[in-house]
Formats: structure tokens, sequence, C-alpha cells
């Protein structure tokens, strides 16, 4: 896997826009076949002065899903919600305290499926605004930022053969720890995605064997 990063000061929001409009269509994209339930996350990024971060969050131990794992900000789209990214809004001013106000959409990745039975549409957009976030005690206990570039860097993350307690395995991303958190999984893939739609990293596929 080769790192093709430009320098970080390239990186603008209008070309992260026009990276995710040159995406395949919606209905291109085969990763939901069958029953799931529709979901979307917000993937939030930071520019500070030019150098570009990911916010992520950490869940609770007390959540349904995912307990104590990273991730974005999201869930399950509500009848109330008119589009995909009022869901990703909705869901990241519930969890995070991050008013939909202080947000501006960038674009949509491909859907990912997860192993719970959810279709995942990630949202990308970008905090204009300074935020104190408030997180939900229930469901998240942490709030964190993780520099793009590092995000990027091949030494920072491995494909791992991962058994999952129901017993199913297969080959998972995982991040080097930073700042104690571990990124992994199905939020790896979405970073994964975001990068190889702005040049940043080459599409990633697991190994074609399992250990």
């Amino acid at each position: 896997m080769t790192m093709t990063t430009p320098p970080e000061t390239l990186l603008t929001r209008e070309r992260i826009q026009s990276a995710l409009a040159a995406l395949p269509a919606r209905e291109e994209n085969n990763a939901c076949r069958g029953a799931f339930t529709q979901a979307a996350v917000l993937v939030p990024l930071v520019n500070h002065h030019g150098a570009w971060e990911m916010l992520f969050t950490r869940r609770t131990d007390t959540v349904e899903n995912h307990k104590g794992q990273v991730a974005f900000p999201g869930g399950a789209v509500e009848p109330q919600d008119r589009t995909l990214e009022d869901a990703a809004l909705r869901e990241a001013w519930e969890e995070i305290g991050l008013p939909p106000a202080s947000v501006r959409l960038l674009g949509r990745l491909p859907l990912l499926s997860t192993i719970t039975g959810y279709c995942v549409t990630p949202v990308v957009g970008e905090i204009v605004q300074r935020v104190v976030y408030q997180p939900a005690p229930a469901e998240v206990s942490r709030v964190f930022q993780v520099p793009l570039d590092w995000l990027a860097d091949p030494q920072n993350w491995e494909w791992r053969w991962f058994t999952r307690p129901n017993g199913l395995a297969s080959w998972v991303i995982f991040y080097q720890p930073y700042d104690g958190e571990v990124i992994w999984g199905v939020t790896a893939s979405i970073v994964h995605s975001f990068l190889a739609a702005l040049g940043w990293l080459e599409a990633s596929h697991p190994p074609d064997q399992t250990p």
C-alpha cells in the first residue's frame, strides 16, 4: 500500500466536494443487498488553517451495539428525517451536541453494511464554527480528533484476521492506537473510503487468503 498524500495545504473544501461528487452513484453500490435498516453517520472534518482533522467518538459500554468502540456520530434513520443528511446531523446533535448549523455538508461516501444489520451512508461535513461538544452520557464517553495525514500513513494501520463474539471471522482494518484510542472495523473502512476518494490512499483490499 502506497501513500499518495499531497501537502495538506492543497486540500480544500472545494477539492473534497469535487472528490465526493465524482464517486459512483448510490444505485451502483451493492453493499446492502437484502434486509438492512437504513442508517447514516456524520464524518466530521475540522480545518485548522489547512491542517485537516477527522472527528470521532468513543461509545460507552452501555449502548446496545458496538460497546466501547470508536465510531462516527450516527444511527438509524427515523421517520422525521427527510434525508440521510438530516439523520446524520440529528444524530450528531443528539450524541455530541453538534449544532446542525455548524456543519457544512460536503457529500456522501459509498454505502457500507454492518454485521448488526445496518446499511450505512457516511455523510461528510466540515465543522465551520467553534463548538463545545456535549457528549450524551448514555451514548458517548469521549470526543476526539485525529489528523488526516496520520490516518493516511500506511505505517499506522493494518489488516487483521478478527473473530467476533458470534464466531464469525474476517479481515478487518485496525489502526495503531492514537491518543489511547483504536480505530477499527466499519469506522476504519469509512476512513479509508474517504482517503481513497481524495487520492490519499490507494483503494485497500483485504488479503486473499485466510490465516
